[in-house]
């Protein structure tokens, strides 16, 4: 079986970057949540289990822990928790360790530019003292 140009390019997808000034601060944790309304589904054609959502750390982020949890919601809808840690905890300078890619397999949601922007419900974000912190999260669309 050959593979076309097209079915090797990279997915549309999405990078959740922390951001602001930690003021002295080590990050330890930070929590993001989205709701997405669609939810894992079958590939009509092919029978393939189809992901709405799929977060990943990019290359190269040794120094911090991913966890992801999806729940189905009753309206058909995906909650997504996304868990980083870094135990020892991170300064500034080191900020993109935190950064996140957000991928769906649902034709739907790669269809909207900005679908991760828009269902983006917030974040928390945690220094090692268990303190909360003032950061911010940027999602924005790569292709």
């Amino acid at each position: 079986m050959s593979l076309g140009a097209e079915s090797i390019g990279p997915a549309p997808q999405a990078l959740a970057k922390v951001t602001g000034s930690l003021e002295g601060h080590l990050l330890a944790a930070v929590q993001h949540q989205f709701t997405i309304p669609h939810s894992d589904t079958l590939d009509i054609d092919s029978g393939t289990a189809l992901k709405a959502a799929l977060v990943k750390k990019l290359p190269g982020q040794e120094m911090v822990n991913l966890n992801v949890t999806t729940t189905a919601t009753e309206s058909g809808a995906t909650e997504v928790q996304v868990y980083l840690t870094a135990v020892e905890g991170l300064n500034e300078a080191q900020l993109s360790e935190f950064n996140i890619a957000l991928i769906s397999q649902i034709d739907a949601a790669n269809a909207q530019a900005d679908y991760w922007s828009q269902h983006y419900s917030g974040s928390q974000y945690f220094d090692t003292e268990g303190n909360t912190l003032s950061l911010s999260t940027q999602v924005s669309a790569i292709r």
